[in-house]
């Protein structure tokens, strides 16, 4: 290896072991749990780099992947509701034992909410402007039956993949909040 290309593998194992040391995270946003920290307005939570005491190598590995796919609909209502939404679990101990159950992934019960506000910004401009006044984030985790909140611009969901009709219950509870 010649010494340019050395000190640079040096220079990048420093910095790798510098981040581990100062908690950088992912992207600049802030994670965290429901067992203590709060996510900022625009961030996300539960990433991989969430050291937060309690949670195994494994399940921080298991909340980055599902993290991951939230930040796509998280993006895609940026660019078409022009929001940057916060986003936050909810007892993630209980969301994924639930989804387990039937076969459904965090992610899959929780990104509904963002997808179905999504959805609605795409509809007009008028829709879109009630979602950008009133809505900041999302909070997710699983309940049966169903159950919507909004509160200080964050829309808490409570939900699940078994019920049938998410849209036949969300989309009218989004209509008369927003």
């Amino acid at each position: 290896m010649n010494k340019k290309l050395r000190g640079r593998v040096i220079q990048a194992s420093l910095m790798g072991a510098l981040l581990s040391v100062v908690g950088c995270t992912k992207g600049g946003t802030q994670f965290s749990t429901e067992s203590g920290g709060t996510a900022e307005p625009g961030g996300t939570s539960g990433g991989a780099s969430d050291n937060t005491p309690g949670l195994s190598l494994e399940e921080r590995k298991f909340w980055q992947d599902q993290k991951d796919y939230i930040d796509r609909s998280l993006k895609a209502g940026q660019e078409t509701c022009g929001v940057t939404f916060s986003f936050d679990w909810v007892d993630r101990a209980t969301l994924r034992a639930e989804a387990a159950k039937t076969g459904h992934s965090a992610y899959g019960i929780c990104s509904a909410i963002i997808d179905e506000v999504v959805g609605l910004c795409n509809q007009g401009a008028d829709e879109k402007a009630s979602v950008a006044a009133k809505i900041k984030g999302f909070r997710c985790g699983y309940g049966k039956p169903r159950t919507y909140a909004l509160d200080a611009g964050i829309v808490t969901y409570m939900g699940n993949n078994v019920e049938s009709s998410f849209s036949e219950t969300a989309k009218p509870w989004l209509m008369k909040n927003l």
